[in-house]
């Protein structure tokens, strides 16, 4: 923290300050300083994705999911940040979004377990919902 004082605008080690604060369990204190990297650079893809995350774990689907499309669209290459989007996508009810992003992260990584697992219980989910 003494070295972001002294070297306000830097993005890294803001960064650095976040991942050590999420490492001793201060979420709420590294979401405060990602949201500080956003505010000097906004087409940071790890604190958007970091974000993202962190509204995921705190049970808002609706807060994450601008966070994790921010995300998709600064790195479209991210398995994880598809497959987050995905997630949040679901949580709120869209199915069809969930499937496009878990499809999304599995044709960037075929050997991504997590979006191949979310699609069989999004599929599952969807047939035990027809056959009721």
């Amino acid at each position: 923290e003494d070295a972001v004082a002294r070297v306000p605008e830097s993005i890294p080690l803001r960064y650095r300050l976040a991942l050590y604060l999420l490492g001793r369990g201060a979420a709420a204190s590294a979401r405060t300083v990602f949201e500080s990297v956003l505010a000097l650079d906004p087409s940071c893809f790890e604190a958007h994705y970091r974000t993202g995350q962190l509204d995921l774990a705190g049970g808002d689907a609706q807060a994450a999911a601008p966070r994790l499309a921010a995300a998709c669209r600064l790195r479209p290459d991210s398995p994880a940040a598809a497959n987050d989007l995905g997630v949040a996508h679901w949580l709120l009810g869209n199915r069809n979004g969930a499937r496009v992003c878990f499809t999304h992260a599995l044709s960037v990584s075929a050997d991504y377990a997590l979006p191949r697992n979310n699609l069989e219980v999004l599929d599952h989910d969807a047939e035990r919902t027809r056959a009721e």
